[in-house]
């Protein structure tokens, strides 16, 4: 697969000089798009405005809905997630994508309700979708449990949820967890793979960020993730306001490649988090798709960095994203896609204006939203990147 990397707008989008985000990235076979939003009407028409323009972004690529493999979705109020999938059913007739939802508590857009960020597989490959007796419940949703096209495999954001779409062990965060990381792993099997061998990255969303030790570090690094550091995944762990089901604690979404080698991890010794199974940034050796787990204002010695101040940790953040994506062979010009966590939105404009001290050319796709928490108090964002290596 030869390396590339394209930014994709639509003939009839107007461009500006200073854009600190494109509104799709194409890397090889994927295409990265940005979270699409309206801030008019009420959260049906939004999402159709944002499910229209993911359509003009992918048609402007050379694509069709149909190469759309994952959808994550952002809420103001995440009780309007089931309406949301009700308007999908509009651009997703078969064959659905991967869908994780989250609900926060600030989206940059006043008005905005809803912000939806996709991915689509533009190759010849043949699309399949996964969803098993196990998530029986999904059935009548316009989602797959698992989505697979070529060697990338994405699965939703998985809770505990019973066959009926009964939570199970209301709280009791271990036992949720562990019934999240199974169906993770059957997900990857169906598809052909091998969880623990071919998972690059994780993202979940938690309601309480209490629960972060015995969901992460309990369940999670410690019956799950058992491979060396050095083939560890990227893991980014974020607070919600809400989930898609009601009791659930926990969801995890994971980007997997089934096959091109072995997984490869990078974690240098600026990251606090090094003593765990969770690599600062993960790809297969044979692979182009670098994950790099949420990057934060905290340094090797689990200190917070400029307390209170958010242009000093947003730049530190990309501090280490750099030095990770460097450790891996490449450049900031890698970074094809960028999903980031604040605190509070209005700090937003701030980290996108830091980070043309990194990006120097076209930027890559971004999706900024608000959350309620991270892993530690004092954590004012957290950065989330893919990039695309040679």
């Amino acid at each position: 697969m030869p390396y590339e990397r394209l930014v994709i707008r639509p003939e009839k989008w107007k461009a500006s000089n200073n854009e600190a985000t494109s509104p799709a990235v194409r890397a090889g076979d994927l295409l990265f798009v940005a979270a699409q939003h309206s801030i008019e009407g009420n959260v049906r028409e939004q999402a159709r405005v944002a499910l229209e323009r993911i359509r003009e972004i992918v048609t402007a690529a050379g694509g069709t809905m149909d190469d759309v493999v994952d959808v994550v979705a952002f809420f103001l109020d995440i009780r309007d997630a089931e309406d949301v999938l009700e308007v999908s059913r509009e651009f997703f007739s078969k064959d659905y994508p991967a869908w994780t939802f989250m609900g926060t508590q600030g989206l940059p857009q006043r008005g905005s309700a809803v912000h939806i960020h996709a991915v689509a597989h533009l190759g010849k490959a043949k699309k399949q979708c996964f969803t098993p007796d196990s998530l029986r419940w999904w059935h009548k949703y316009p989602m797959s449990g698992a989505c697979r096209k070529g060697e990338y495999l994405f699965i939703s954001g998985q809770m505990a949820a019973d066959l009926d779409g009964n939570i199970t062990n209301p709280g009791d965060h271990a036992a949720q967890s562990r019934y999240i990381f199974h169906r993770l792993e059957e997900l990857a099997e169906l598809a052909g793979g091998n969880f623990r061998s071919d998972v690059l990255d994780l993202l979940s969303f938690s309601i309480d960020p209490r629960s972060f030790n015995p969901m992460c570090i309990d369940v999670g690094c410690k019956e799950f993730l058992t491979m060396p550091l050095s083939q560890a995944p990227s893991w980014s762990v974020i607070g919600s306001t809400g989930l898609f089901k009601h009791l659930a604690f926990h969801t995890v979404r994971a980007i997997c490649e089934i096959g091109n080698g072995k997984a490869v991890a990078f974690t240098p010794s600026s990251i606090f988090w090094k003593y765990l199974p969770v690599s600062g940034a993960t790809k297969k050796e044979h692979g182009h798709l670098l994950c790099i787990a949420g990057e934060v204002g905290m340094d090797m010695d689990g200190q917070i960095v400029s307390p209170g101040n958010p242009a000093a940790q947003g730049r530190y953040a990309f501090n280490r994203i750099k030095e990770v994506v460097e450790m891996a062979g490449g450049t900031m010009s890698n970074i094809v896609d960028i999903i980031s966590f604040h605190k509070d939105v209005r700090a937003i404009p701030t980290i996108q204006e830091v980070s043309k001290e990194f990006f120097k050319g076209q930027p890559p796709a971004w999706t900024a939203v608000g959350y309620p928490g991270g892993y530690f108090e004092g954590h004012l964002h957290e950065i989330c990147a893919r990039a695309w290596l040679p």
